[in-house]
């Protein structure tokens, strides 16, 4: 199964990310995080959403406020309310500089995972 989600959309590699937090296989938040990466960098929101929580709490991955709003707001760019909500609580956790280098992360994710698959 491994080699067909490597090979096709974001939604079977969310999917999989899905599989791997829900312990539908055995549980591990490392390969979810993987999962979710794949996803998110073809522009699919929901992933980008879960991997902004992933980073918010440090599940599978080091907790990472910075990386966590970057990927918050480029789902909540796309519409996501829930990503717009936990963008809020990330945001009261950070300093005014980490916020700074997140909005440059987030432009940067943005430009690379969203705006590709726009058009």
């Amino acid at each position: 199964m491994t080699q067909y989600a490597e090979d096709r959309s974001c939604l079977t590699q969310f999917a999989m990310g899905e599989m791997f937090v829900k312990g539908e296989s055995p549980r591990d938040l490392k390969l979810a995080a993987k999962w979710y990466l794949e996803s998110a960098r073809q522009g699919y929101s929901k992933s980008q959403r879960r991997l902004g929580t992933m980073y918010a709490m440090g599940y599978g991955v080091p907790r990472n406020y910075i990386k966590s709003y970057a990927w918050f707001k480029i789902s909540a760019v796309q519409r996501s309310h829930k990503a717009l909500r936990n963008l809020r609580k990330v945001e009261s956790r950070m300093t005014g500089e980490q916020i700074y280098y997140a909005k440059k992360l987030a432009k940067q994710y943005y430009e690379t995972f969203v705006v590709p698959f726009a058009r």
